[in-house]
């Protein structure tokens, strides 16, 4: 029953997903998600990681593009590296990446309610409460890092109420 649970919720959050990704998604806007999106290109084709964007602090500093990135931890990037060689490198490639985070929290948030709280009804309403939360929507179709970040964090959280093994309390960092 509780994965039957964690699946609707999980469609629909996909369903409602997909609807605003494509209403509303006319490329990525955001500078952060731009320079993920490039750095994950620049992986991707075997620069390393670098990136174009020139910032002014590094004006005295620099003579050529591209840069390397010290501003961005590495996780992201990768991950789009990786989607890049699978869907070729586009914005929807980058949306495809945040937007499966998006829908992997809501299982996470499922456990981790039903846990917490021990009734289905709580779990089904904090996962129904995150698919239709605005912001994580657009967040998820915007490219930028707070989806994984969430969904990260989240899993941490899961990983902490577990406690049942040592590696659940290290995964949790």
């Amino acid at each position: 029953m509780r994965n039957r649970n964690i699946a609707i919720v999980s469609i629909i959050a996909l369903c409602i997903w997909i609807a605003y990704l494509f209403i509303s998604f006319t490329g990525l806007f955001d500078g952060d998600a731009i320079e993920y999106a490039e750095i994950g290109r620049n992986i991707f084709q075997g620069k390393g990681f670098y990136t174009n964007s020139l910032f002014p602090i590094r004006l005295p500093f620099t003579h050529k593009a591209p840069f390397p990135s010290l501003r961005r931890p590495p996780f992201l990037p990768l991950l789009l590296a990786g989607s890049f060689s699978l869907f070729g490198v586009s914005d929807m490639s980058v949306v495809f990446v945040t937007g499966l985070f998006f829908i992997l929290t809501i299982p996470v948030i499922y456990v981790l309610s039903l846990k917490m709280f021990e009734r289905k009804d709580v779990a089904i309403l904090s996962s129904l409460l995150y698919a239709f939360n605005n912001t994580a929507i657009f967040y998820s179709t915007a490219g930028i890092t707070e989806t994984t970040f969430a969904f990260l964090i989240t899993l941490s959280v899961l990983f902490i109420f577990k406690r049942t093994s040592p590696i659940f309390i290290f995964s949790a960092g």
